[in-house]
């Protein structure tokens, strides 16, 4: 990713889908971090959100196949409707979609891990 000026990346956790970065507002704006990281299909928002009703939908799969397909997924994830949040993790072989109440789809997440090569288990 290209770099912005007066942001620095303080950690990343592709599990957790989470990045945590410090930036000056003086050099960049969050609509500038949202735009760049947008081109990678990312999402930036601020920590404090409106509560609303969510849904966690747990899917197990039989193996990962490597670390190198989670990014691929979660961004095949990103793109369902509703979708707040992904924790990738490889060594419990789960995937847990955070997604708005009303438009949770254990059939679009499941058939998105499917598609991605994932075999699915117990669903």
């Amino acid at each position: 990713m290209a770099r912005l000026p007066g942001v620095t990346v303080l950690s990343v956790s592709f599990a957790k889908s989470r990045a945590e970065v410090l930036y000056d507002p003086a050099k960049v704006t969050i609509d500038q971090m949202k735009e760049a990281l947008g081109r990678y299909g990312y999402q930036a928002r601020p920590l404090e959100r409106v509560s609303k009703p969510m849904k966690q939908i747990v899917i197990r799969v039989e193996d990962f196949g490597g670390f190198d397909k989670i990014p691929p997924l979660e961004k095949a994830l990103r793109k369902i409707p509703g979708v707040e949040g992904i924790d990738t993790d490889p060594l419990k072989r789960e995937i847990t979609v955070t997604m708005g109440a009303k438009q949770a789809n254990q059939k679009a997440v499941v058939s998105v891990v499917t598609g991605q090569g994932l075999r699915v288990v117990g669903q």
